[in-house]
């Protein structure tokens, strides 16, 4: 990529010392183009700032929104009858808007097209872009860069834990402004590698679709799609386990299978007391633990990604233990299908999160078939159904509870096979969408800096 490597040492002219005397502040970024295309930001942006005035309008005619630290903007969504008090600004289609504390981290963002009415609050900076010199587009690709991230955090000022990059000094960077024509041609570039991305992912989205019908209709579980309930239903007391409207629609056939004995989840593995055995890595703290934690294991695929050994000391809470024979079912959050088996990535003891709980199985059950059950769809509305919608985690009653079709031992593992097959199609395409995500990024920052031309790609 094009991350700035940083000299240990470096002079400095006296007289660039005036305001700061922290080292890092004085590495700017080291542009390749010709000095007539440079511009400072302040000149190609002008500050729009039109107070709402809230007689006039309702609150629930405006869009509040959020920018985030990838230059996404979502809508903000308040809840019943909340309303902002502060004072609120409008933002047009096409204006560039800056969260002013989290600049430092690249919250710049553009206000879509088809978006009407939007408001922000003075913790934000709205711009109105020189239609004629500056593609919006192409200031977010600049700004999103990693090097201009890196300088604008650099450069970020104030107490520890509210430190933020003024305005002044934003305004005031100089940055490179091609003609228009070759700002457009660097987004069109960056377009077309999204619009690949977005190909493959509707592809990687299709396999998925593809494999939890394929799962449904072998082991003779309804479409879950078709589970539709009245607004209004009758429920005896004695059924009222939790005042929660999502628990009690639960319909006690849903997820059995119409081909196979539908048995708990408690019938078909160890008992806990064995198997779900905790320590405290901290007791030993020189010691080298492989930790998988929950931010390890992705949702969905079950690959453990970014995995690195850690010391006992810094491993901060008490852990699962696991070895060869373990699956680990992650409680936190169950919609999300953290299940892994960590033996299948090479993993043949360790210690997990306390958020996953660690199983085996019995001989009646495959431990591949069981691994790809509990990573299904039908798993997560299962827990969906149990929990509700306000609990973040599945307790052990819950889990132990949860239906699981037990088909002959063949035929589990014919559905094992048949769902890895599935899920190596899916990597592959995953595989290629990291691989051009990485690709374009780095394409797009050579060219930013100047350092390739758009029209020699």
């Amino acid at each position: 990529m094009c991350d700035m490597v940083l000299p240990k040492t470096f002079a400095v002219m006296f007289n660039r010392i005036c305001h700061r005397w922290d080292p890092q502040s004085f590495h700017g970024i080291e542009w390749h183009w010709t000095s007539n295309v440079f511009a400072p930001i302040g000149s190609i942006l002008e500050l729009r700032k039109e107070k709402v005035d809230r007689k006039k309008c309702r609150f629930s005619e405006l869009q509040p929104i959020t920018i985030h630290f990838d230059g996404s903007i979502d809508r903000r969504i308040l809840s019943g009858n909340k309303e902002y008090s502060m004072d609120l600004y409008r933002a047009y289609p096409g204006d560039i808007v800056v969260a002013k504390i989290d600049l430092k981290n690249g919250a710049v963002g553009v206000i879509p097209n088809d978006w009407a009415n939007v408001v922000v609050t003075n913790h934000f900076a709205v711009y109105r872009p020189d239609a004629n010199k500056l593609n919006p587009n192409y200031f977010l690709l600049l700004t999103q860069a990693s090097f201009f991230k890196g300088y604008l955090w650099r450069n970020k000022v104030g107490a520890e834990g509210r430190k933020e990059v003024k305005l002044d000094f934003f305004e005031n960077t100089e940055i490179p402004i091609p003609h228009i024509s070759i700002q457009r041609a660097i987004v069109n570039y960056w377009q077309e590698g999204q619009n690949e991305i977005i190909t493959m992912d509707k592809e990687l989205k299709n396999i998925q679709k593809q494999s939890e019908l394929y799962i449904t209709k072998t082991l003779g579980i309804s479409s879950l799609g078709n589970n539709i309930c009245q607004r209004f239903f009758a429920l005896m007391w004695d059924k009222v386990a939790r005042w929660d409207i999502v628990f009690a629609k639960n319909d006690t056939n849903l997820f059995s299978s119409s081909k196979y004995p539908t048995v708990k989840l408690r019938d078909v593995i160890l008992p806990l007391k064995q198997t779900n055995r905790r320590i405290t890595p901290a007791r030993f703290p020189d010691e080298e633990f492989n930790y998988v934690g929950m931010e390890n294991v992705e949702s969905i695929t079950g690959r453990i990604v970014g995995f690195v050994p850690q010391k006992g000391k810094n491993i901060k809470s008490s852990s699962v233990l696991f070895d060869e024979e373990h699956i680990l079912y992650g409680k936190l959050r169950p919609y999300l299908r953290k299940v892994v088996a960590p033996a299948v990535h090479g993993l043949n003891s360790g210690v997990a999160s306390s958020e996953f709980i660690a199983i085996k199985q019995k001989e009646e059950i495959d431990k591949m078939y069981l691994a790809e059950y509990l990573r299904s769809t039908i798993i997560a509305e299962q827990a969906k159904m149990a929990i509700g919608a306000r609990m973040p985690r599945v307790s052990t009653n819950m889990f132990l509870d949860y239906k699981i079709p037990l088909p002959p031992f063949p035929i589990q593992q014919q559905i094992a096979d048949s769902l890895e097959d599935f899920r190596k199609k899916g990597e592959i395409i995953l595989q290629k969408i990291e691989t051009n995500k990485n690709i374009y990024k780095q394409e797009i920052e050579l060219i930013i800096l100047g350092k390739k031309k758009i029209e020699d790609i």
